[in-house]
């Protein structure tokens, strides 16, 4: 992945990261202070609350005095009062009489003041107070009677708490919930709270609970998205700039810098080239460095140039005079074992055509050591040209072109004298096919083989088992090197042997 492709990947992901906590981030603060407002709207509710409770209790003493004081009747009192029921207990509890409210129905029953009757007896006070009985809410108020000066039971004033009632205070107070709970309990989605609800005695049965929905305002949501929406344009515009901004002054000009030294990695550096590079940054200093590497290596590229010009030029003389010398001395041999029959002197006309072979080759390892620019050659020409050269049976199947130059002569010459020499083949077969734009071709004999032992050293410069220079398998292996190519050696079971040469395929062949 590119520099410009990881920025672009790592400016998305902040994007969408931090547009999500911001997102979130005000939604809860916003849901934070939503909850803060409605909060403070309940406490204030809440009074106002207690506020209304306590007028009923008032409402509720009201009909103890036109009861006790007044005298009036219960029928006339009740159809005049907001009240459900007035009961009429003796002094110990029994119920004397039950005075309902036409306009509630039949909304407290005969046994549902039975089981009243011991939690509003009183004998001395007024008592008042809630009590939630058979899913029934009820307010009393409780006073005792008396007859010229004796106890004569007790006189309870009703009024039930139902949701027609609930839902007069909810509007009242302009609440979203007002209702009876028996516990402190929070809904979800509400901001609530709790008034209790007490007995006489002080004993809690419940709660009415009051509350708000925690809902933001429609306004407030619809102004939250659309700062969304203008928040995510600005943000996403400012990445796409800094990045188109960071590409021009960054990523284009490192993209120059990393092309420009892959093709010196590809074609080879060229005498004069360079880069230019505009800036003052560490970019510009990073060119000019380059710069300074390649101005040191053209000029190190002159020294050894010139040095190795100046070695083959004396290599070539000294081949030329040695070369003269050895067929100087091989003459004066010739003569002297035709003449005076000297016995060593075939001995020195064969150590002289060896020195001569070894001149020969040491003039094929300075072909594969210098440089040379590489073209096309049909595989199956230079072995068949090769091959014109030995007495030895031979066959080709398939074809390849490659990138060479002439020492792929030497090559396959050498892997030829090389299985007739030392392996004693009579037969020898290439096998030359194409993989994924490389040629493969392999150099198989029938002969002896090569032991196992030396498999891995047979490349190295100089190692030999008998007679002979030990070059030429070395120069084999630089000269494939030079192409960009490998060999490796295998066994041709039963017996022989098999050289597999890789090449790259010349460019007009390949299938891209």
């Amino acid at each position: 992945m590119s520099i410009k492709s990881k920025l672009i990947l790592i400016i998305t992901i902040f994007f969408i990261v931090f547009y999500t906590a911001t997102a979130l981030i005000v939604v809860e603060l916003v849901h934070e202070r939503s909850e803060d407002y409605y909060e403070k709207w309940v406490v204030k509710k809440k009074s106002s609350l207690q506020e209304i409770i306590e007028k009923e209790f008032s409402l509720l003493s009201e009909g103890y005095y036109y009861l006790a004081i007044y005298n009036i009747s219960p029928e006339i009192l009740i159809s005049s009062h907001d009240y459900t029921s007035i009961i009429y207990y003796s002094a110990d509890g029994e119920i004397q009489k039950i005075v309902k409210n036409p306009r509630y129905g039949n909304n407290f029953s005969l046994n549902d003041a039975k089981m009243l009757s011991s939690v509003v007896k009183t004998d001395k006070k007024i008592k008042r107070g809630f009590w939630h009985i058979n899913k029934k809410l009820l307010m009393y108020i409780s006073f005792p009677l008396e007859e010229e000066g004796k106890y004569k039971g007790y006189v309870t004033i009703i009024k039930k708490i139902d949701e027609k009632y609930l839902e007069s205070i909810r509007n009242v107070l302009t609440v979203d919930m007002v209702e009876f709970s028996a516990d402190k309990r929070e809904i979800e989605g509400f901001v609530s709270g709790f008034v209790p609800l007490k007995t006489s005695e002080g004993k809690t049965i419940g709660y009415l609970r009051i509350g708000y929905r925690n809902v933001i305002d429609p306004l407030i949501i619809q102004t939250y998205y659309f700062a969304l929406v203008v928040m995510g344009a600005i943000l996403l515009s400012t990445i796409l700039l800094s990045t188109a901004l960071v590409d021009r002054i960054f990523l284009r000009r490192i993209s120059i810098l990393s092309e420009f030294m892959k093709n010196i990695g590809r074609r080879g550096f060229r005498t004069g080239e360079r880069i230019f590079m505009s800036g003052d940054d560490e970019i510009k200093d990073l060119a000019d460095s380059i710069n300074t590497a390649l101005d040191e290596i053209e000029r190190s590229k002159k020294e050894i140039s010139g040095m190795a010009e100046n070695l083959r030029i004396v290599n070539r003389i000294l081949r030329h005079d040695i070369l003269n010398d050895l067929t100087v001395i091989r003459g004066f041999a010739e003569i002297a074992s035709e003449k005076q029959k000297c016995d060593f002197c075939p001995r020195i006309i064969d150590r002289a055509e060896k020195a001569v072979e070894t001149i020969k080759k040491l003039r094929n390892v300075e072909e594969a050591l210098s440089e040379s620019e590489l073209y096309s050659m049909k595989v199956s020409e230079v072995i068949e040209n090769v091959l014109r050269m030995h007495d030895v049976q031979w066959e080709i199947d398939g074809d390849a072109t490659v990138l060479a130059d002439d020492g792929l002569f030497s090559v396959f010459d050498n892997l030829v004298t090389n299985a007739i020499k030392h392996g004693k083949t009579s037969r020898i077969r290439f096998e030359i096919e194409e993989e994924n734009g490389i040629a493969v071709i392999r150099v198989i004999d029938y002969g002896r083989g090569i032991p196992d032992s030396i498999k891995e050293r047979i490349f190295e410069e100089g190692f030999t088992l008998g007679e002979g220079s030990g070059l030429g398998l070395y120069i084999v292996k630089k000269l494939i090197e030079k192409y960009g190519g490998e060999i490796a050696v295998g066994d041709n079971r039963p017996s022989g042997t098999i050289f597999t040469i890789k090449l790259k395929i010349a460019k007009k062949n390949r299938v891209d």
